[in-house]
């Protein structure tokens, strides 16, 4: 009789749970599709996770089926009694249980957007841990605290709590002690995850010694004129009287042209929209300038190194170098020299 009961039983938690997975990918057949935009961004590539891509609010009815849907007394058990019943819904329903565990959110402020977080965010996109992120532009605060990591907003700069912000009083943070410029969050983000991304491009036909000069010198060359911008920090003197006006070409010009005109009606949603177009355009715009490193200037340098070293052969004052074939190199034996002590009577003469 007792057998008879718990397979009585059996059966029925079977066939609830059969048709409330049913109801489940239901659901979630409604509820699933992000707008077409974020879910391109947030994949990396153009519709290729459609079926994944769900916003906060859609994972909170997930996560409100999961109560419900749960006969057993924790999920775990419930995720493996599913997993041997073979049966295509209850695969579904385990690839969301996974899917509400894992996203994590990047936090960044509303309305009015500029290059620093623009890129910050396209960055933080090309992490590990945050490249399948959901993004979320809020300037409510209760909102931002349940976020993962924050941007440009927040009024803290803590590592420790992914907290990124530059504009609070006291802020003075700068790349390291060689570097005076204050940072945006472009340059807070690239401080701590830019090893990260770089690396991630360069792969590892590149050497850490190598990446290590790329990493610095993208941030030199590439980042630290955005956090001068977004401070407002000049590159030249106040007093200096400029001998033309600069074009409005630059990266956080092109950025900032794709927020809305001031005389133009839009929604929310939209001025989303255009964020992801400039953190895409911003990001782009680094993984090329990395990317021509790796291809064009750490060769001419490697000549350069390769040249020093064979310079007592080409003549016995060490002072006379060979390059083995034209390449970009006065840019790379200054720096050379200086790191090699070759100065005064030591310097390469030709």
């Amino acid at each position: 009789m007792v057998y008879k009961c718990w397979i009585s039983a059996s059966l029925l938690v079977v066939a609830t749970s059969l048709v409330s997975c049913f109801e489940l990918n239901k659901e979630i057949t409604g509820i699933q599709r992000l707008q077409k935009r974020e879910c391109d961004f947030n994949c990396n590539s153009p519709g290729a996770c459609d079926d994944l891509c769900m916003n906060s609010g859609e994972l909170g009815k997930v996560t409100a089926l999961l109560s419900f849907l749960n006969p057993f007394d924790s999920i775990q058990l419930f995720v493996a009694f599913l997993e041997k019943s073979k049966i295509r819904p209850f695969f579904l329903f385990k690839h969301y249980l996974t899917l509400i565990n894992m996203v994590k959110t990047i936090g960044t402020h509303s309305g009015h957007f500029h290059c620093d977080e623009a890129l910050a965010v396209a960055l933080l996109k090309r992490t590990e841990e945050f490249k399948d992120s959901i993004l979320v532009r809020t300037r409510d605060p209760a909102k931002l605290a349940e976020c993962d990591i924050i941007v440009d907003v927040g009024g803290v700069y803590d590592e420790a709590t992914h907290r990124y912000d530059h504009h609070q009083r006291g802020f003075t943070e700068t790349f390291d002690d060689k570097h005076v410029t204050k940072l945006s969050s472009a340059g807070l983000v690239y401080k701590h995850f830019g090893k990260e991304v770089v690396g991630k491009l360069l792969g590892a036909e590149v050497s850490p010694n190598d990446a290590e000069k790329i990493y610095l010198k993208t941030y030199d060359c590439f980042v630290e004129a955005l956090d001068a911008n977004d401070n407002g920090i000049s590159a030249y003197p106040s007093s200096s009287t400029p001998l033309f006006k600069e074009s409005p070409t630059g990266l956080p010009d092109r950025v900032a042209r794709k927020n809305p005109a001031w005389n133009e009606v839009v929604t929310n949603d939209e001025v989303d929209a255009r964020f992801i177009q400039a953190s895409e355009l911003a990001g782009e715009e680094l993984v090329d300038y990395v990317l021509r490193l790796k291809t064009n200037w750490l060769p001419a340098r490697t000549l350069v190194v390769e040249a020093l070293d064979k310079s007592d052969e080409v003549h016995s004052s060490g002072r006379v170098i060979a390059l083995e074939r034209a390449c970009p190199w006065k840019e790379h034996l200054i720096e050379l020299e200086s790191e090699r002590g070759l100065i005064g009577d030591k310097s390469i003469l030709y």
